[in-house]
Formats: C-alpha cells, structure tokens, sequence
C-alpha cells in the first residue's frame, strides 16, 4: 500500500472487479485510453488472475483516501527488470474525481514507487492523442515525448496518434525530490 495526501494505491482486490465493469463499460472512460472491446465479468476475473501470477505487471487500485471509494487505477507493464524500465497505464474511472488532482497525485505516487522501489531507469507510457487530459499530465510530471505512432488506434470512427512519452529517473530526482517514496 503507498499513502499519499489524497489517494491509497493498493492491490487489486476481486471486490474491486465490479468498478472496473463500470467504469469500462462507460465510453466516456474507456475510449480515451483507446479500449474500445466490452468487458465481462469472467474476462475481468481472469485479467486479476493473471496478473497475480505475472512477474512483469504490478497494477493498484487508486483508492479515495477521505471516503475510501475505489476510484481507478495505474500501474506498470511490462516491467523488465533487467533493463530496469517499464511502461505504466493510468485511469481514473469515476468521472466526478476526474480534474480534481487525484490522478496526478497517484502517477506521482507510482513513479516514484517505480524509481524507488523497482529501481526502474525509465518509465514510459503510451497515450492516445485526442486524450487531452492524460496528455497535460504527462507533460505536467515531466515526460518528454519521444514520438508518434500514426493512426495507431481507430476510436469514433477515425484512426488516432498514439504518443510515446518517457521519463528517466534522473529527470523524475530532479524535479521532485521531495515526493519520493523512502
């Protein structure tokens, strides 16, 4: 578990299944992130599973941590420790937290989880370019965008950029000393 100001990030726990149905479910959160497949609960089932046994995923729930409400969730894939650098994925999913510094305070909460911790190098994430939301995050935290991958994506009706962005432990010391993880 790892505490910050407002949010919890902790392990995905099968109760929290019935959120990520929700939140997947609704368009309006999952077309941002480039999903556009419907979810089941048997598909969810075995996406926890599996990540229980996978070596190279770590994913927590983003807990509220004034009404202790699951609110989304981040975490890394990929991870090669032999490189030590790794991609990570965030979404909040209930929409009234969105905007309101939840979701930077748990990316900044897991980067320096990633830094610390994992002893990553790098962190890099993909974002698709309409996701004008996670697209000021990432450069609010510091990523730098190392490219595009043309119409990667086809979201309504149309193909969308997929924008690499990475950061490197270096420049997370940096800019946010005083946020790390001990």
């Amino acid at each position: 578990m790892i505490e910050g100001r407002k949010v919890i990030l902790r392990g995905i726990r099968r109760a929290d299944i019935q959120y990520f149905l929700k939140w997947l479910d609704d368009p309006e959160v999952s077309t941002p992130l480039g999903r556009y497949l419907p979810v089941s609960e048997i598909g969810e089932e075995n996406w926890v599973r599996e990540i229980e046994r996978k070596k190279d995923v770590i994913v927590f729930t983003i807990v509220d941590k004034k009404t202790e409400k699951s609110i989304g969730n981040c975490g890394f894939h990929k991870i090669d420790f032999r490189n030590q650098r790794a991609e990570l994925g965030i979404f909040i999913g209930e929409k009234e937290y969105w905007g309101k510094g939840y979701g930077t305070e748990a990316l900044e909460l897991l980067i320096s989880y990633g830094f610390t911790q994992l002893n990553l190098h790098s962190i890099a994430s993909l974002v698709v370019s309409s996701n004008e939301r996670s697209v000021r995050l990432h450069k609010k935290l510091g990523f730098k965008e190392q490219g595009r991958m043309r119409q990667r994506v086809f979201l309504d009706n149309q193909f969308k950029d997929m924008i690499y962005f990475d950061m490197l432990k270096s420049e997370w010391f940096q800019r946010f000393s005083d946020f790390l993880i001990k």
